[in-house]
């Protein structure tokens, strides 16, 4: 019933289906990339549907009447059989990784457009074996003869190297106790999968070769979300954000105090058109936020400017604590700070 061309369309649509699914859950929905995936989920099920319909360009009589591609394509009378070929559904999910590539990232993209080029010669090649002859054998040892010597080193390079790179992602992208339990586990599957294939040395190769897709698609699928999410730099994140709060207080221009009674300071004199950094200590008791108020020169559309208020707040501060306020006044003038509550009121001076 389904043609081979039909069967490329539909596998590219059922994977842009599953791009589809796995972007909206993502994104939340994100309108650009949702609609070109539902749009290219349509255009590929049409075509399926327009080659099944003319039995891929084929108008003969034996075409037409044909119940499988290999039927459509020749029989036994020509010397044309089609093999089993599983390229059709690699284009398909190469073709996949390559669009959502261009939605989460460059690498991901060049990764899915390298594999749409090895299925292409793959496929061209097993096209061509096929009509060698009209037995399978020979043509298969034909096919071999000329892809085997290229297709072994180049697939252990890039299998093993894909692994790597993928898992890679996946560790960078996880904190550091996750990472430790994912190889952890990671290690106890390899290892109870050797065990199993040491005491069970004649498992089914389908059934081998369903857990290993399964696990390329779960570290595939891995690696593109880790992509997505960056990588994880707790540590060197909580660093530079210590070193920059060090920083911030030891080039602090001033400290305003909250005491229950009010500030501590009544009058700050700022510098104009400098970041200065002002220290914000709460001894009142309960939490506090310290907003500046200022008035910032701001140029319109139609080139005219004019004075609009802008106030500098801090987060809230408990008792006892302290926060560091980056404040910058372009215009000379007297300006405001408050709390938040406005139970208290100092006054910044700018030259």
């Amino acid at each position: 019933m389904f043609t081979t061309g039909s069967k490329l369309y539909f596998g590219l649509g059922g994977l842009a289906l599953f791009a589809l699914l796995l972007y909206g859950g993502t994104t939340n929905g994100e309108s650009v990339g949702t609609m070109v995936l539902v749009f290219g989920f349509v255009a590929l099920a049409f075509l399926g549907s327009v080659v099944i319909f003319f039995r891929d360009a084929e108008p003969g009589a034996a075409a037409v009447s044909s119940t499988s591609a290999a039927d459509a394509e020749g029989d036994g009378r020509r010397g044309v059989l089609v093999s089993p070929s599983v390229w059709p559904l690699v284009g398909g999910f190469s073709a996949a990784i390559a669009a959502v590539g261009l939605v989460v990232d460059t690498r991901v993209c060049i990764v899915g457009l390298v594999g749409v080029g090895i299925v292409t010669i793959e496929w061209m090649v097993q096209s061509w074996a096929d009509r060698a002859s009209s037995d399978p054998s020979y043509n298969a040892s034909v096919r071999g003869r000329l892809l085997h010597p290229i297709e072994f080193p180049v697939a252990g390079a890039l299998l093993v190297g894909s692994v790597i790179f993928a898992f890679s992602r996946v560790m960078l992208a996880l904190p550091e106790t996750g990472a430790i339990v994912v190889f952890a586990t990671l290690g106890a599957i390899v290892l109870a999968i050797a065990v199993l294939l040491s005491l069970r040395p004649r498992i089914s190769r389908n059934l081998l070769a369903g857990v290993g897709l399964l696990a390329a698609g779960a570290i595939l699928a891995g690696a593109i979300a880790g992509v997505a999410n960056g990588e994880h730099n707790g540590s060197a994140e909580a660093s530079e954000s210590k070193a920059k709060a060090v920083a911030d207080k030891a080039n602090t221009l001033a400290t305003i105090v909250r005491t229950p009674a009010g500030f501590s300071s009544s009058e700050i004199l700022v510098p104009r058109s400098l970041e200065a950094n002002l220290m914000f200590r709460n001894t009142s008791g309960t939490p506090q936020k310290l907003v500046v108020h200022s008035k910032q020169l701001v140029t319109k559309a139609d080139g005219s400017t004019s004075e609009q208020p802008v106030d500098f707040t801090t987060p809230e501060v408990g008792d006892g604590k302290a926060q560091v306020l980056t404040v910058r006044f372009t215009r000379p003038g007297t300006y405001q700070y408050t709390t938040a509550d406005g139970g208290a009121t100092g006054t910044i001076v700018v030259p």
